[in-house]
């Protein structure tokens, strides 16, 4: 089937593998709009096959009642528990009610918010190894607020006890760091052994689609701990903000093999960045270490992003808001072909990127397509089916009414091959 009901309002939608889901299912977060209740369960990617009728995963009204009205879930995302021998622990961010812990199975799985700051947080990154100059502190988080300046770090030291959630600290963010609207964070490096460079250590990739620091541009910005200091602003030498074209709207990050020099970067390695502007038609590949590292030569906006790559913008007028999800979702067996799906327009694009460009092929290959369903759908979520490179799920968000599941299925052209 090209779209399945999903039996109640659909307001999660992300492929596993979480909950001891294989990579062939998906998370689904259900909400049922009278009770405030809130689900989670799982769809058949290859097959296609969901159903209501079948037992939860986690039904939120059994976990305590921690809270009323429901949140309405966002995102899942699992975490390490130093409470319980270092098991997993799924991290809820909800619409309405923040961030949300679910404590594990030896605790009852109870459901609990977090108080990371009044407004919640629905943007979560997680720094999971022990400090090596503080033993102490088992773990950090940088959490943010989309579509909002609002970030938090917050860490957590040993011996807390499990309901002390204030007892959480707070580190500062330097005061001459602001930002404007964060949409994305990405971990790029976290502390590992205690050799490392003084001056830099947890670094995250914030995306601001209006960064004060470049007069409200798009930006890129690097955000580092200071271990000397135990405070976060930007990172040092050799990393610099990356400013985007005006209308880009979402990005990628993969692994970058050395944050602390940010040496590599050579022509035959994979892309690690990219860059979509849905309006002008224009995608980016990049590498980070060279695309990000501060060099002897001025900084020129207009030439440092290479050529970029045109694509059909389908008629898109303008980007989603800065407080929708960014939906992404990479081909499971090709590391250089993605999905990117838009929450204001009925439109996705497939992208393929060469991992090396030589003389004699430098297109990269993108297709896009227009998909069925319900016209007032939003979509929440987009996962890429297994070994179909052509096919993918997007989950839509139709309010009060029951949500749906739709197979997008792109051109078969060569372009798409």
């Amino acid at each position: 089937p090209n779209v399945v009901q999903a039996g109640l309002p659909l307001t999660m939608f992300q492929p596993g593998p979480t909950f001891d889901l294989d990579g062939g299912k998906a998370v689904v977060g259900l909400y049922e709009q009278g009770g405030g209740i809130d689900e989670v369960r799982s769809f058949n990617l290859v097959t296609g096959t969901f159903s209501i009728d079948d037992a939860p995963i986690i039904n939120f009204v059994d976990q305590g009642d921690v809270f009323s009205g429901g949140c309405r879930l966002d995102t899942v995302s699992i975490q390490r528990d130093y409470r319980n021998d270092n098991s997993d622990e799924p991290w809820f961010t909800c619409q309405l009610s923040g961030l949300l812990q679910q404590q594990t199975a030896a605790l009852n799985q109870n459901v609990r918010q977090v108080a990371a700051f009044p407004t919640g947080a629905d943007l979560v990154v997680a720094f999971e190894n022990v400090d090596p100059l503080n033993t102490q502190i088992l773990q950090r988080r940088v959490m943010a607020r989309r579509g909002t300046d609002q970030i938090v770090v917050e860490y957590k030291r040993d011996g807390d006890a499990i309901e002390s959630i204030v007892e959480r600290q707070t580190e500062a963010i330097d005061e001459s760091l602001t930002f404007g609207q964060i949409v994305q964070l990405f971990k790029v490096s976290e502390a590992e052994g205690d050799d490392g460079n003084p001056l830099i250590d947890d670094l995250v990739l914030v995306f601001d689609r209006a960064y004060p620091g470049a007069g409200g541009a798009p930006a890129l910005v690097p955000m580092a701990r200071n271990r000397a200091a135990t405070t976060w602003g930007l990172a040092p030498s050799p990393w610099r903000v990356l400013v985007l074209d005006a209308n880009t709207h979402a990005v990628a990050v993969g692994p970058v093999a050395d944050p602390v020099t940010l040496e590599g970067g050579a022509a035959d390695d994979p892309f690690n960045l990219f860059a979509i502007n849905p309006v002008d038609g224009v995608v980016i590949y990049h590498h980070v270490e060279t695309i990000m590292r501060l060099t002897d030569t001025v900084f020129d906006v207009d030439n440092a992003l290479g050529a970029p790559t045109q694509f059909a913008t389908l008629g898109t007028e303008a980007v989603p808001p800065a407080t929708d999800r960014i939906l992404f979702a990479q081909d499971p067996t090709r590391a250089n072909r993605f999905f990117y799906v838009m929450t204001n327009a009925r439109k996705a694009w497939r992208f393929e990127a060469l991992v090396v460009q030589t003389d004699e092929d430098t297109s990269n290959r993108s297709c896009g397509a227009v998909f069925e369903g319900s016209a007032q759908g939003i979509p929440v979520g987009v996962a890429a089916i297994p070994g179909n490179g052509k096919q993918v799920w997007v989950g839509q968000d139709l309010g009060a009414q029951a949500g749906e599941f739709v197979k997008l299925n792109f051109d078969q052209g060569s372009e798409c091959d």
